[in-house]
C-alpha cells in the first residue's frame, strides 16, 4: 500500500496546498549543528552553565505577575575579558519557548526593562521610542513618555554586556541590539530561508535544525502587553513552516522526519488541524506511530474538533486515497 502524503492529502480535502512557515527535541539540536561547539565554548568562557540554571520557575520571568512585583530574570554572571568573546555571542536570548537569557552582567528585576529587551530582540529591526512606550507601560492608565523609554534603556544597558544595546544613532529609527547577540528567533528565520533555497535531504536537514530551536509556545507563561502581535506572528510562522516541512518530507517518502516536524509544530500550535492531519498521513507512511494510535492522539488532543478529521482517518484506514 503506497501512500505518499501530499497526493493523499490533496485527494482528501486539498488542505495542504501552499503554506509557508515550523519545530522537536531541543536537547538533540547540537548533533545537527556544526556551530554548537563554538557556542558551548562561548558559554564556558562567559562563565555560564550549559544548560542554563533554572530559577523559579525558569531562568527568566516565565509567569504573569502583578505589575508592581519585583521579579529577577537571571543570575549575575562574571563577564569575560574582551579577548575571550571573539566570534562568540556575548548575550543569548531565547524566545521560542519560555524566556531565557544568558550573559547578563547582573539580575534584571523590573518588568519594564524585561519587556523592552524582549521587544527589541524579537523585532529584527530598529524599534522606535513611540512603539516602546506601549511596551514598557505596566498600567494602561499610566503611559510613559519618550524620556521614560530612554531612561529604561539606559538602566537596561547597565545589566547587559558593553555595546549590546547602543544609543539610537543620529538618523536611525530606534533601538536595535548589536550583532554580538544570539537570538533563537533570528536563527530560526535564517535557517528557514536557507532551507527554502535548496532541495532534497539538505532541505529537510536545515528545516529540522530550525524546528529543533522551538521549545514551546513563544514567550510562554509571561505577560507581554504590547508585544502580542509579534508573538502571534512568530507562532503562525512556526506552525506553517512545520506543516510545509512535513509535506515536503512526506513527498520525499520520509515519514519519520514528517512526524518530527509535526511534533515541533504542535508545541506552538497544539490545536492545528493541518498538523494533526499530517500526523495521520505520516502514520500510514511509516512514521513509526501507527494510524490507530495517531487517531487516538488526535481525538485526545482535539476533542470534538477531531470530528473534522474523521473522514481523513477513515479514508486512510481503508486505503481510499
Amino acid at each position: 500500500m503506497h501512500l505518499w502524503a501530499y497526493r493523499a492529502a490533496a485527494s482528501i480535502r486539498g488542505v495542504f496546498s501552499g503554506g509557508a512557515f515550523a519545530a522537536f527535541h531541543p536537547a538533540s539540536s547540537h548533533a545537527c549543528d556544526p556551530h554548537a561547539s563554538r557556542r558551548i565554548a562561548g558559554r564556558v568562557r562567559l562563565g555560564l552553565p550549559s544548560p542554563p540554571r533554572q530559577l523559579e520557575p525558569g531562568p527568566l520571568v516565565t509567569r504573569p505577575a502583578d505589575p508592581d512585583t519585583v521579579i529577577p530574570i537571571a543570575d549575575t554572571v562574571e563577564q569575560p575579558a574582551a579577548d575571550d568573546v571573539v566570534g562568540v555571542p556575548v548575550l543569548v536570548i531565547r524566545v521560542l519557548g519560555p524566556l531565557q537569557v544568558e550573559g547578563l552582567r547582573s539580575t534584571v528585576r523590573r518588568r519594564a526593562l524585561i519587556r523592552l529587551l524582549v521587544a527589541v530582540a524579537v523585532s529584527g529591526r530598529p524599534v522606535g521610542v513611540e512603539e516602546l512606550r506601549d511596551v514598557v507601560a505596566l498600567h494602561p492608565d499610566k503611559p510613559h513618555s519618550a524620556t521614560d523609554v530612554h531612561s529604561f534603556a539606559s538602566k537596561l544597558r547597565g545589566h547587559l554586556p558593553a555595546g549590546v544595546l547602543p544609543p539610537i544613532p543620529v538618523g536611525a529609527m530606534g533601538y536595535q541590539l548589536a550583532d554580538t547577540v544570539e537570538i533563537d528567533w533570528a536563527e530560526f528565520q535564517a535557517l528557514t530561508v536557507r532551507a527554502e533555497q535548496v532541495d532534497g535531504p539538505d532541505r529537510v536537514e536545515l528545516s529540522m535544525r530550525a524546528l529543533r530551536l522551538v521549545r514551546g509556545q513563544p514567550l510562554a507563561h509571561g505577560s507581554w502587553a504590547g508585544i502580542e502581535p509579534e508573538v502571534s506572528r512568530i507562532e503562525t510562522r512556526i506552525e506553517r513552516f512545520a506543516a510545509d516541512t512535513a509535506r515536503y518530507a512526506l513527498d520525499a517518502r520520509d515519514a519519520r522526519s514528517a512526524e518530527m516536524a509535526v511534533t515541533q509544530g504542535l508545541l506552538v500550535a497544539p490545536g492545528s488541524l493541518a498538523l494533526w492531519e499530517l500526523r495521520l498521513i505520516a502514520a500510514v507512511g511509516g512514521s513509526g506511530i501507527g494510524l490507530d494510535r495517531a487517531w487516538t492522539m488526535t481525538r485526545n488532543a482535539l476533542g470534538p474538533d477531531a470530528d473534522t478529521l474523521a473522514n481523513t482517518y477513515e479514508r486512510l484506514r481503508t486505503g481510499q486515497y
